[in-house]
């Protein structure tokens, strides 16, 4: 199994470097996450935003809203169903997305049940190019194997391109 003359043992090495390297980077994000949070004033992003907060509702897994997420240092993202070629595991441009889904999850909730799901099923997220993986459920049963972070508005981005 190879990509562009890649030999598995190389594409091995590649996802460790990128796993060691991505744990750091999620360490460096939680902190500067941690840190814009204690200089937002929630009460006052809840009265100006309402309207959005109302538009989006609760996450389904999490039952939190948007303000809600953000005082949990998380935020609102796009349910989708994506496809992942093999070649997406050297280079990640590859990956497609099937369909957009209308439901809006918490990232944490999302990466949760996705983690849930390969624990109790290792086909969870549907394989290469197979498709019918379902790593979490959308609001009309739909299954979900992705997310995309929303730019809401600018506070909520602050901490949302930190979950990109």
């Amino acid at each position: 199994m190879a990509y562009k003359g890649v030999k598995t043992e190389r594409l091995n090495k590649l996802l460790d470097k990128r796993a060691l390297a991505n744990k750091e980077l999620y360490e460096k994000l939680e902190k500067e996450c941690a840190a814009i949070l204690k200089k937002y004033d929630f009460d006052k992003l809840k009265t100006d935003n309402k309207k959005i907060i109302e538009d989006i509702g609760a996450c389904p897994i999490s039952a939190l809203d948007t303000i809600e997420a953000l005082e949990d240092g998380d935020c609102m993202c796009l349910a989708l169903s994506v496809n992942r070629p093999e070649a997406a595991i050297a280079d990640p441009s590859r990956l497609s997305i099937k369909a957009i889904i209308p439901t809006y999850l918490k990232a944490d909730s999302f990466l949760e049940s996705a983690k849930f799901q390969l624990d109790s099923q290792a086909g969870a997220h549907g394989g290469f190019n197979v498709g019918g993986g379902q790593l979490a459920l959308g609001l009309g049963r739909e299954p979900i194997t992705g997310i995309m972070p929303l730019y809401l508005f600018s506070e909520h981005w602050n901490i949302a391109k930190r979950k990109v």
